[in-house]
């Protein structure tokens, strides 16, 4: 009896001691595989906004979306070499939408037509430019004011005779083409129109005697100034801007 006691006894002790050493080694092994967390005060931590979302430097921020902004209008000087006009110069303005731009320009030449006639001429106008696709070409109407003169000078009958032609006048002028700025401000261009007068006005003047005047050579004399101002300044004209070259700060 006492034998069969000793043997419960004996497993009971046995089927405890392998439970504990059963419990402790799942407790080991769960601590292990677990991440050990460590309650961080709030102080330490801050603002948790500020710890996922980082503040921006709004200096820099503020300055880089200032200098990725387009520029809302530029204005600057060109220079063109045409036809008939030889060079003309002229303040741009091309506002930030490239849908228009406007052009003040002023143009003035002399040239000797031949031994005995010389030729004036200048030229004031207000151009206006509509750029449809909102790019380098466009279609233009211009509205100016030009003068033509021509001074001649002749010996006739012994006498040093001069004759001066003047002709003024307003004019329209339809004209398209292509207008093109670059980022860096240099501007290049060309175009082409028809340069139509309108109200026309002569004078003229003569150091001529009475004599003199009523001479054939003195006739034929005056009508070739004539001739020759009224081929510039009465009748309407092709015209073509070979290249327009500038800067649009």
């Amino acid at each position: 009896m006492r034998f069969k006691l000793r043997i419960i006894v004996f497993s009971l002790a046995t089927i405890v001691s392998f439970s504990t050493q059963s419990f402790a080694t799942d407790e080991t092994n769960s601590t292990l595989a677990s991440p050990t967390s460590t309650s961080v005060p709030k102080a330490e931590l801050g603002n948790s906004d500020e710890v996922s979302h980082p503040k921006k430097n709004t200096l820099a921020t503020d300055h880089n979306s200032n200098s990725s902004e387009p520029r809302k209008w530029r204005l600057g000087p060109t220079v063109t070499f045409s036809f008939p006009r030889i060079s003309e110069y002229a303040l741009e303005y091309k506002p930030g939408n490239d849908f228009f731009s406007l052009g003040i320009s002023y143009g003035g030449f002399d040239s000797k037509l031949d031994s005995d006639k010389k030729l004036s001429f200048k030229n004031y106008e207000l151009r206006g430019r509509w750029h449809p696709f909102m790019g380098s070409f466009f279609l233009g109407l211009g509205y100016g004011k030009q003068n033509l003169k021509v001074d001649a000078s002749k010996s006739i009958s012994s006498v040093n005779v001069t004759y001066n032609f003047d002709i003024e006048s307003s004019y329209v002028f339809p004209h398209m083409g292509w207008f093109k700025v670059f980022d860096s401000g240099f501007t290049y261009g060309f175009d082409f129109g028809v340069i139509s007068p309108s109200g026309v006005k002569t004078k003229t003047s003569s150091n001529a005697p009475t004599s003199v005047q009523s001479s054939t050579e003195y006739t034929d004399f005056k009508k070739s100034a004539e001739d020759a101002g009224n081929k510039l300044g009465k009748v309407s004209l092709p015209y073509l801007g070979l290249v327009k070259l500038g800067w649009l700060f």
